[in-house]
């Protein structure tokens, strides 16, 4: 794995790149889920370079390394998540200018709210996007975070970690695991994995986000994310696979990925795929059934490459 990185709007974003490959076919720009970082999901990396794709990513502002250190976890300032797709449009740029390949999004809780930004803007860019632990984000319980991020700002620093609004989220996602009385069981049904997540600093578990990011990512989320206009400016021939499980509280059980899926179809995009996985929970890719998980994910970059021929065009 190469690390390097850029400035942009006054900050340095940390990035990745795991480029053992041989003859590569493609590249595949992982976008992170909240609470973790880029270098989280070198497995999966490793498995993709094995099967002839090259993996970019970046650490998000707020996360990993681009956050500015241990002390700095959680913090943004200004419009965080507008920002982020800036970013994310730099590092498309950087890999579609020096590897000459198609480019494939592939999003992950967190990175599948970014996604709709995203396509709406650049998604002539892309391949393909795979969208993980899709969650949908016009309902009350964003309304809600949305007002108390934007009320609590005006009365401390933006800086604060939001406890109160963290709190709210977990319980609402960790509430139907409760009965197997560990943290963070919404996750994954793999112990070890949650091990791994809980024992990590940089991981949600030892930190929380700050109310400028909350500010940020609930207002966009609930007012401009699924706005019909913007899904119908996302490439009708863009393909896309949604993934869940049905029982990824996070998301509804399932519920909110067939509703993307459906609003998809509604805004006529020709080629919308959906798996759920039976009992798999939130992160997929630290699933007990990751394998099976993987192989979906290399097939159906594969399929983007093969079958409808979009991509990037000399």
């Amino acid at each position: 794995m190469r690390e390097f990185s850029f400035e942009n709007k006054a900050l340095t974003i940390y990035c990745y790149a795991w480029e053992d490959v041989k003859n590569p076919i493609g590249v595949v720009q992982i976008v992170h889920d909240l609470g973790e970082y880029c270098a989280r999901y070198d497995v999966l990396a490793r498995f993709l370079n094995a099967n002839g794709f090259i993996v970019v990513g970046n650490d998000l502002r707020g996360f990993g390394k681009t956050c500015g250190g241990y002390d700095h976890r959680g913090e943004v300032y200004g419009d965080c998540l507008n920002d982020t797709i800036d970013d994310l449009a730099k590092l498309s740029e950087y890999s579609l200018s020096k590897y000459r390949l198609p480019l494939m999004y592939l999003g992950f809780g967190y990175g599948t709210v970014l996604a709709w930004h995203y396509t709406s803007k650049y998604g002539k860019n892309l391949a393909g996007c795979i969208l993980s632990g899709a969650y949908y984000t016009v309902n009350l319980h964003t309304l809600l975070m949305s007002i108390i991020a934007s009320t609590v700002i005006g009365f401390i620093q933006p800086t604060t970690p939001a406890n109160f609004v963290n709190s709210i989220v977990y319980k609402k996602a960790a509430r139907p695991f409760e009965h197997e009385k560990r943290k963070y069981a919404y996750l994954t049904r793999d112990v070890e994995e949650i091990k791994r997540y809980v024992g990590d600093p940089f991981c949600g578990a030892q930190f929380v986000m700050s109310y400028e990011f909350q500010k940020s990512y609930f207002n966009n989320s609930f007012w401009t994310t699924f706005v019909n206009k913007k899904f119908k400016e996302i490439p009708l021939d863009l393909p896309f696979l949604l993934l869940g499980g049905t029982e990824d509280s996070v998301a509804g059980f399932g519920r909110d990925v067939k509703k993307i899926y459906s609003k998809l179809i509604k805004t006529r995009h020709k080629y919308v795929y959906m798996n759920l996985y039976e009992k798999a929970r939130h992160d997929l890719v630290d699933e007990i059934n990751r394998d099976e998980v993987f192989t979906d994910i290399y097939l159906f970059l594969r399929k983007c490459l093969t079958a409808y021929g979009v991509g990037v065009k000399d």
